[in-house]
């Protein structure tokens, strides 16, 4: 019941409290003849509590109050049941120790997530980085081989210009057919370092079962037996200390009198199968030649 801001209670246990608020969460009282002083302030958890015995500070948690100033006014309720004074302060000692192991581990375990996490981005960006390092050293060494391909192909050239004036006079009369057919025998028979004519009986019977069949190819390879004493003669006015060199030297001046056009292209691909059908593989020799015949049409260096 309230009259004039004053609360009257009258309760069996405690008999009649007269009770008024003063300020916001304090109030005062009067109780079986005897004065109480009680107030309450904070927001959230900790409130700090007046009362004619002093100023006390406590917090709620899920398990109940505890009073940081006197731990025997703390009160907990555990499974329904109720419980005030030491046990209560006892039970909030062990809540505090499971919730400071829980936060501990909840910690560690973030802790070891982040580091990982850390771990992995520094992982991706040292693979990153070195990726672009490699691609970067790659694309310098394939920079750095194909200036020295330029360089190696163009002191060829000029090299190759070197022959004999006689020789180019004669060399500069033949068709394609016949440049072909050279580069036919200087590869597949010099290259393998012979010279006897009496291999082109035995490349006759293979061309006739041959899978290539295109018409520049049989052209060629029907020239075989007038250009084949032609360049075994050359070799007579070659030096003999320089004999690689010198068929080197002619096979770079008939390549690079050859169509850059990708017929040309096809016709050296079906020799480089007719000579692995035929040889079992190429000599060293051979490879080289190849390869020199390839980077005049103008593959693998840069024009």
């Amino acid at each position: 019941m309230q009259a004039a801001g004053i609360n009257l209670t009258v309760n069996s246990s405690h008999g009649v409290r007269l009770s008024k608020g003063v300020l916001k969460g304090t109030q005062v009282a009067l109780q079986h003849g005897k004065f109480r002083l009680r107030g309450r302030y904070g927001d959230g958890p900790t409130k700090v509590n007046l009362s004619k015995s002093g100023v006390t500070v406590s917090t709620r948690n899920q398990l109940g109050s505890f009073n940081w100033i006197k731990p025997n006014r703390s009160s907990a309720k555990l499974f329904g049941v109720q419980v005030r004074g030491k046990k209560a302060a006892q039970l909030h000692l062990l809540y505090a120790i499971f919730f400071l192991v829980y936060q501990a581990l909840g910690f560690l375990v973030n802790t070891v997530v982040l580091v990982l996490k850390l771990l992995l981005l520094f992982a991706q960006q040292l693979y990153y980085r070195i990726n672009s390092l490699l691609t970067w050293a790659r694309a310098r060494s394939a920079e750095r081989q194909q200036v020295r391909r330029c360089r190696a192909l163009n002191a060829a050239l000029q090299d190759a210009n070197n022959l004999p004036p006689t020789t180019i006079a004669d060399l500069q009369t033949w068709e394609l057919a016949q440049q072909q057919a050279a580069i036919i025998w200087i590869i597949g028979a010099w290259g393998q370092a012979q010279s006897d004519l009496s291999l082109l009986t035995s490349w006759q019977t293979a061309a006739a079962t041959s899978k290539l069949t295109e018409s520049a190819w049989q052209h060629a390879f029907s020239r075989l037996e007038q250009i084949a004493p032609q360049l075994n003669a050359l070799t007579q006015q070659f030096d003999p200390q320089l004999l690689r060199h010198e068929e080197m030297r002619l096979l770079t001046w008939l390549a690079d009198r050859l169509p850059k056009i990708q017929a040309s292209l096809d016709w050296i691909l079906d020799l480089d199968e007719w000579l692995i059908d035929n040889q079992g593989g190429r000599s060293a020799l051979q490879t080289a030649m190849y390869d020199r015949l390839m980077a005049c049409l103008g593959v693998g260096v840069a024009s």
